[in-house]
């Protein structure tokens, strides 16, 4: 009968730090959602910015969208590459993905370009694109397929778990 309470008693306590655990999970997932949306809305407004001060110089807008910190449109002298605009824009943040797209008009249509940062990095000086008027630059956002604070409460709830299950196993071995 003891044991019956006992292993009533080590049940419940297993189910509720398992909702605990989830429930923490859910909070922490939700503000860092929050968060990101915060991050994303503050760095991807609708701002203007000029670059080149030279006189006579013809500047034309290229929008930069995404993460960097200076996201909107960016007047900028005619033959400027894209390394000269993302530095323009205060560099790429911490949660940039590993590549950028350039959206351009060619003719008629709109035709899309991805490019590695990695590659665009290591480019030597004639590879590196030159921007044309009203491209459309974007470099999305890094999204971890699982937040590293759900990693942590995950880590937490298994240690947790282990911890109670080897409790178990020595009061049911030395009764």
């Amino acid at each position: 009968m003891i044991t019956k309470v006992r292993h009533l008693a080590c049940s419940r306590v297993l189910v509720a730090a398992v909702l605990l655990a989830f429930f923490e999970t859910q909070t922490a997932l939700a503000a860092s959602i929050t968060d990101a949306l915060s991050l994303q809305q503050r760095f991807s407004g609708s701002s203007e910015y000029r670059a080149g001060n030279l006189p006579d110089s013809l500047l034309v807008p290229v929008r930069l969208l995404g993460a960097v910190p200076k996201a909107g449109v960016h007047y900028i002298p005619k033959r400027t590459d894209l390394i000269t605009l993302l530095s323009y824009a205060g560099g790429l943040l911490p949660s940039a993905e590993g590549y950028l797209i350039i959206k351009r008009r060619v003719g008629n249509e709109f035709k899309n370009y991805r490019l590695s940062l990695d590659r665009l990095a290591d480019a030597d000086e004639n590879s590196i694109p030159l921007m044309q008027e009203d491209d459309l630059v974007y470099i999305p956002f890094f999204r971890p397929v699982i937040h590293p604070d759900t990693m942590q409460m995950i880590s937490v709830v298994a240690t947790v778990l282990s911890i109670a299950v080897s409790a178990t196993v020595l009061i049911t071995r030395f009764q």
